[in-house]
């Protein structure tokens, strides 16, 4: 390398001058087809710097000094040379590469069909790093089109990226189709539901006001949650910000459908109860006894209950203020005689609000068999027999006392 006059290299000249304004970003040159937006005439020409500190091979090993000495790829030309002869080469070499073979993996990948031979070596078919070589190709492309002004080089990268972009928005409309998918599914399950609870509260004798103008509020969502998703549909189109919106549309209507499918269950189950209640209170040989603990002062403790009782056929036993995350299971007994208890189940909260817990039995064969029933508190899942102190004991052996 030649020296400057005052005995410096080339290179610590040029990083002396802070000549140029940093290396030329190829990419951009491919998009823009030229200079990159920010470089303007002046900058493109090689300015003085005399405050520059003069590094030792011409770059800091933060790279600082790299940037500075380094000139746009545009502004050097490469002259008659063996450089020149390899840059032709390379050139050549670039564009000797088949691009339907270099996006043969990632239109696989995508599922899409390519008619192109596999290409071997590091992009076989089995190779877990398939792919890699067209990302060099594309940068090789890139840098050519900036140091050479090439035309072909601009075409054939230009080409390669509009096919990977095209792939990727197939890719993501796939995907908001899918979630369109589910959605009308969620809608189809839904409006079975709407038409079970309607088929429902047509056959029942008994048809609250209520509930029927909240079917009608349901029915009236769905239908514009319907015309919503039928809007959404037809509007659909392959511009990214337009999916993305689409896809946040998507989970709005899917939380939705979510909240109204747990009301049509709660209305359901009030219906049920309404029924059950209708037909428990208009029944022959009823028991409602209240029961209360006391402690060992006489004082009424906090656990109430109440039971609902129809001599051998069934019995509702409501539980008020027991203590969350414990397991209270029922127990049925005759008094006086040497018999062990028989389970009735496992209380379940049906009101969190008024921590109000139930039970339902309806065996009327195990129903004749007792006179009694009390609560004790057992390990998750139940105990075959009460292992725990007795509370909440109901004496059923008495007149009837309803209606």
């Amino acid at each position: 390398m030649s020296e400057a006059g005052d005995g410096l290299s080339r290179r610590q000249a040029l990083t002396a001058l802070g000549v140029g304004v940093g290396a030329l970003v190829a990419e951009q040159a491919l998009v823009a087809g030229g200079i990159p937006p920010g470089v303007t005439a002046q900058a493109r020409a090689p300015q003085a710097n005399p405050g520059a500190a003069a590094v030792p091979g011409g770059y800091a090993p933060d790279g600082t000094a790299g940037r500075r000495a380094a000139l746009p790829l545009n502004q050097v030309e490469l002259l008659d040379s063996p450089f020149k002869d390899n840059q032709a080469r390379n050139t050549s070499y670039l564009l000797f590469l088949d691009p339907e073979r270099m996006l043969r993996s990632f239109r696989l990948n995508y599922g899409q069909p390519s008619a192109a031979e596999p290409i071997g070596g590091w992009e076989r078919p089995a190779s877990q790093i398939r792919g890699h070589t067209t990302g060099h190709l594309m940068s090789g492309l890139a840098l050519t089109y900036a140091s050479t002004g090439d035309d072909a080089a601009r075409t054939r990268g230009r080409y390669l990226v509009s096919q990977l972009a095209a792939l990727q928005a197939r890719a993501d409309l796939e995907q908001a189709l899918a979630g369109s998918r589910d959605l009308g599914e969620q809608l189809k399950q839904a409006r079975q539901q709407l038409d079970s609870l309607r088929s429902e509260l047509s056959g029942s004798k008994i048809v609250e006001t209520r509930l029927s103008d909240r079917l009608r509020e349901s029915e009236l969502r769905f239908n514009g949650m319907t015309a919503e998703l039928t809007r959404l549909q037809a509007a659909r189109s392959e511009d990214t910000e337009l999916i993305a919106s689409q896809k946040f549309h998507l989970r709005e209507l899917t939380d939705r459908i979510n909240t109204e499918s747990d009301t049509i269950d709660r209305e359901r189950k009030l219906l049920v109860a309404d029924l059950n209640i209708r037909e428990l209170m208009g029944a022959r040989n009823l028991h409602i006894v209240d029961v209360f603990d006391v402690d060992g002062k006489g004082k009424t403790q906090r656990p109430f209950g109440r039971v609902f009782y129809t001599e051998a056929k069934s019995l509702i036993f409501y539980a008020f203020d027991l203590k969350g995350g414990a397991t209270f299971q029922a127990w049925g007994q005759r008094e006086a005689r040497d018999e062990s208890a028989q389970s009735l189940g496992i209380f379940y909260v049906d009101d969190q609000k008024q921590n109000r817990w139930v039970l339902k039995f309806e065996d009327p064969k195990v129903l004749a068999q007792i006179n009694a029933v009390f609560v004790t508190v057992e390990p998750p899942g139940g105990s075959v027999k009460p292992n725990r102190q007795k509370m909440l004991y109901a004496y059923l052996n008495a007149t009837p006392n309803h209606p």
